[in-house]
């Protein structure tokens, strides 16, 4: 199946060559994905719903879902399902056996029509329960990957899933301008572990396309945690 029809990567391609990104949000129930899509609407803006597979079992599968997130069991799986994108982070194997895995779980999809995204190196932190100890990437890994077969490339240049440490943290720029010019297009590249509006900017101007947000929306999750036992839905609605 040509992949260059699928709807993710035609418009991750047109965000790198009009050099904006495109918003991929993290949703974990139906009201999440009902707010990322009005966001979207009233923006006029591209975006992407992305959803880990806890969600996917707890809530069931939603046919304008675009990316399911993680899980290697569950791939295959997804693959049969109405997913647009599927992102396969497999970094707790060591890198021969993740880049063959990755491989194989690419071709499967492919032959599905859906787009494939992968993190190079392994980033920093832990989402969806998990957690992991980053190794920045480089190029070589990066072309690593990329021959893989995916679409979309996740780079580790100092980014931390989970929110920021407390100690000394730094997004190596050069870094990810110099994967840029390595891919030379051949994949558009996404950031993973960001909270600051800043750093995604910056790394948008440094080449990104696709800018994954999963700690922005739990700022809706901590308003309705102290606001809900003192309004009704629809006065929270009112103040929204």
């Amino acid at each position: 199946m040509d992949i260059t029809k699928n709807k993710s990567v035609r418009m991750l391609k047109a965000a790198a060559e009009g050099n904006y990104g495109v918003p991929a949000i993290v949703c974990y129930n139906m009201e999440q994905i009902l707010s990322a899509i009005c966001a979207a609407e009233a923006k006029q803006s591209p975006a992407m719903a992305m959803l880990f597979p806890h969600a996917l079992h707890q809530y069931g599968l939603f046919s304008y879902i675009w990316l399911l997130k993680h899980d290697e069991q569950q791939i295959k799986y997804a693959a049969s399902l109405p997913f647009d994108s599927i992102m396969i982070d497999i970094s707790h194997y060591d890198l021969v056996d993740n880049l063959k895995k990755t491989k194989e779980l690419t071709e499967c999809c492919h032959a599905r029509g859906i787009a494939v995204e992968a993190e190079a190196g392994r980033i920093e932190g832990g989402e969806d329960g998990l957690k992991d100890t980053g190794v920045l990437g480089n190029i070589r890994t990066t072309l690593q990957f990329m021959n893989t077969g995916i679409d979309f490339l996740a780079p580790s240049i100092g980014n931390v899933h989970g929110g920021h440490p407390d100690g000394p943290f730094q997004f190596e720029y050069d870094r990810l301008t110099s994967i840029k010019d390595a891919v030379q297009g051949q994949v558009q590249l996404v950031l993973h572990g960001t909270t600051d509006d800043l750093e995604v900017r910056q790394s948008v101007r440094h080449g990104v396309a696709k800018v994954n947000l999963n700690r922005h929306p739990a700022i809706w999750s901590r308003y309705l945690r102290d606001r809900g036992t003192l309004l009704p839905i629809t006065g929270m609605m009112d103040e929204e």
